[in-house]
C-alpha cells in the first residue's frame, strides 16, 4: 500500500512537471511569435530560455528537460515569419547549441534549487532548535527561581538574583534570530515593562556582537532595576535618557535619569555596582557615576570588538 501511494505520488509529480513545461513553452512560443512580428526579424530561442529556467526552478529538472525538448520541437521546422516575408530558418548547429545551453541551464538551475532547499531545511532545523532552547531556558529559570526561593532566607535577595538570571535568558532570546543585535535593542529591552514613553534613546546604529551583548544586558538590567527601586522609574513622572556615540569600536554611553526622587552617593559599593564595574572591565571599559540631586548620570565607555 505504501509503495502504491509513493508510485502514485511520483506519477503525479511527473505529470505536474510536464504540464508546467508545456504551459511555459506554449507561452514562450506565443511570445516569440509576437516579438518576431514586432521586430520583423528572427528570434528563435530568446523567449525559451526563461521558460526553461522557470520550469526547472519551480518544478525540477524533469520539467526543465521537458521544456528544453519541447522548445527544440517548436523550432525544428518553425517558420513563423514566412507569411510576412521573413525567413526564420534555424540551422542544425543552432539547435545543437541551444540543446547544450538548455541542458546547462537546467543543470545550474537544479543545483541552485537544491542549495535553496538545503538552506531552507537548515533554517527550519535551526528555528526548531531555537524554539527548543527557549523552552528549556524557561524551564531552567523556573527551576532556579524555585531553588532560590527554598534555599535563601532573604526573599528580596532571591528575587534580585532571579531577575538577573532572567535578564541573561531574555538576552539569549533576543540574540536568537541573529548572531549580533543592536545597541538600541539592548538598552531598551530591560525597560519595556515600564512603558516606551519612559525611555528616550539617541545614537547611531551600532551592531553588537553576541558576547558583548550578553555582558551589556546585565549592566542595563542592573541600572534599570536600580532606577525602578530608587531612581527615575520609581515615580510616575520619571524617565531615562540614554545617548551614545561611536568612535571606531569605542562606545561612549550616557545614562541619565530625570524626574525621580533625589539621589545621593552610596556609602559603599554594593553587589550591583561591583557587577557593572567588573563587567565593563571585561570590555576594556569603565564607568563614571554622578549622583546629582536631579538624578543619576552614568557615563560608560566600552569596546564592542
Amino acid at each position: 500500500m505504501e509503495d502504491r501511494r509513493l508510485a502514485h505520488f511520483s506519477i503525479r509529480l511527473i505529470a505536474e512537471a510536464l504540464l508546467a513545461a508545456i504551459a511555459l513553452v506554449a507561452i514562450a512560443t506565443l511570445a516569440r511569435m509576437f516579438l518576431t512580428f514586432v521586430f520583423a526579424q528572427s528570434l528563435p530561442y530568446a523567449t525559451f530560455f526563461p521558460a526553461i529556467l522557470l520550469a526547472t526552478l519551480y518544478r525540477g529538472p524533469v520539467a526543465g528537460t521537458a521544456a528544453t525538448i519541447l522548445a527544440l520541437g517548436a523550432t525544428w521546422n518553425y517558420d513563423i515569419a514566412s507569411s510576412l516575408g521573413y525567413q526564420d530558418n534555424v540551422s542544425s548547429g543552432s539547435k545543437i547549441a541551444f540543446a547544450i545551453a538548455g541542458g546547462t541551464l537546467v543543470w545550474f538551475a537544479t543545483l541552485y534549487g537544491r542549495k535553496v532547499e538545503a538552506l531552507e531545511r537548515v533554517d527550519r532545523e535551526r528555528q526548531l532548535l531555537l524554539n527548543e532552547l527557549e523552552h528549556r531556558s524557561k524551564n531552567k529559570l523556573a527551576v532556579v527561581q524555585a531553588i532560590l526561593g527554598l534555599s535563601m532566607s532573604d526573599r528580596d535577595e532571591a528575587n534580585v538574583i532571579s531577575e538577573r538570571v532572567r535578564a541573561a535568558i531574555d538576552t539569549e532570546r533576543l540574540l536568537g534570530d541573529h548572531k549580533a543585535t543592536t545597541l538600541e535593542r539592548l538598552v531598551s529591552a530591560p525597560s519595556w515593562a515600564y512603558g516606551a514613553s519612559r525611555l528616550k534613546t539617541r545614537g547611531p546604529h551600532v551592531e553588537v556582537p553576541a558576547h558583548v551583548a550578553r555582558a551589556l544586558s546585565m549592566i542595563f538590567h542592573e541600572l534599570t532595576t536600580n532606577a525602578a527601586k530608587h531612581g527615575a522609574l520609581s515615580t510616575a513622572e520619571g524617565h531615562i535618557e540614554i545617548e551614545w556615540e561611536k568612535a571606531g569600536s569605542l562606545i561612549t554611553l550616557v545614562w541619565l535619569e530625570r524626574g525621580g526622587p533625589e539621589v545621593c552617593s552610596p556609602t559603599e559599593h554594593n553587589f550591583g555596582t561591583k557587577l557593572i564595574t567588573k563587567t565593563l572591565s571585561l570590555l576594556n571599559g569603565s564607568i563614571e557615576a554622578n549622583f546629582d540631586t536631579s538624578g543619576l548620570r552614568c557615563t560608560m565607555t566600552f569596546r564592542i570588538d
